[in-house]
């Protein structure tokens, strides 16, 4: 019997890199095709995919293509993983400046049941840690709503990340010498 072992990537950089070698420059829509076949492979689960605007996805920026294709690889495996899911839902929307992510399972769901977004979360200590911090890395929300009957995700991830304004009055002066 084979035994496979999945590393969640979004806190090894090693796996990431090794993910990004071979997928190069796919699009978002090739990368989830794969991550599919794979799942469904690998698990008795149905992965139903929605790419809501396929060609506004697949233009995505790299950085932000390689983190949405790390949070629903890691979403999609606790699904199968944990909760024991036979369908897990995804749908990717791109709209304006924004992604809109919507992970749901009908899998058991978590030991806590409610809605939570990531600041609850991480002041409870719980839910799905390298999910949380990946859209918190990124910029972003995410609200979970476990039940006994499954749990939805929803994420939302800006298209660009928003750099700080530095006024000139704030930058220190340089002593000249």
């Amino acid at each position: 019997m084979d035994t496979w072992h999945v590393e969640p990537i979004l806190d090894r950089p090693a796996a990431l890199a090794r993910g990004l070698q071979r997928f190069g420059a796919a699009g978002l829509s090739l990368r989830l095709a794969a991550l599919r076949r794979q799942i469904e492979c690998d698990y008795p689960l149905t992965l139903a995919l929605d790419i809501v605007n396929r060609e506004a996805a697949d233009g995505l920026p790299p950085d932000l293509t390689d983190i949405i294709h790390a949070i629903l690889h890691e979403a999609v495996l606790n699904a199968a993983r944990h909760a024991e899911a036979a369908i897990v839902r995804v749908v990717v929307h791109v709209n304006g400046g924004v992604v809109l992510l919507t992970i749901a399972d009908d899998g058991k769901g978590f030991p806590f049941i409610g809605t939570y977004d990531l600041r609850a979360l991480d002041a409870l200590g719980v839910g799905p840690r390298h999910i949380a911090l990946g859209v918190a890395a990124r910029g972003g929300a995410l609200t979970l709503d476990s039940h006994r009957a499954g749990t939805r995700l929803d994420i939302v991830l800006p298209r660009e990340i928003a750099r700080p304004v530095v006024a000139m009055d704030d930058v220190p002066a340089v002593a000249a010498e």
